[in-house]
């Protein structure tokens, strides 16, 4: 389908980042925005557009968790990292959270949220 990845590459689209998909990314942080979307109820959602690579491939991911933005905004650009979303049961049902490793670090959670994947994908 050479058309389509001609549209894609020629409007700047690049594929998405998915947690729920696959739950551990290891990617290399290459720039960030601040950005809103719409979620599936129509409803603005704030939060931070990221671009990465992960095998040598752009890609773009959103999330509006508070603590995983507060992680990566202490992580340089050009930094590789691996995110892995996991889940804990708690008395209350199960809690959703972050995990945030740099090469030869140990991991630090990030407790809120699921990431939320927006559907613009231009950076």
């Amino acid at each position: 389908m050479d058309a389509s990845k001609e549209y894609l590459k020629n409007n700047d689209i690049v594929p998405r980042i998915s947690f729920k998909d696959s739950p551990k990314h290891t990617v290399k942080l290459v720039k960030d925005k601040i950005d809103t979307i719409m979620d599936d109820k129509g409803q603005k959602v704030d939060g931070v557009k990221y671009l990465v690579e992960e095998s040598g491939d752009k890609k773009t991911f959103f999330t509006s968790s508070d603590s995983l933005i507060q992680k990566l905004s202490d992580v340089s650009a050009g930094t590789e990292v691996t995110i892995e979303m996991k889940s804990k049961k708690t008395d209350a049902g199960f809690r959703t959270y972050f995990t945030v490793t740099r090469e030869g670090e140990k991991e630090e959670e990030a407790e809120d949220g699921l990431p939320v994947n927006s559907d613009i994908d231009s950076f």
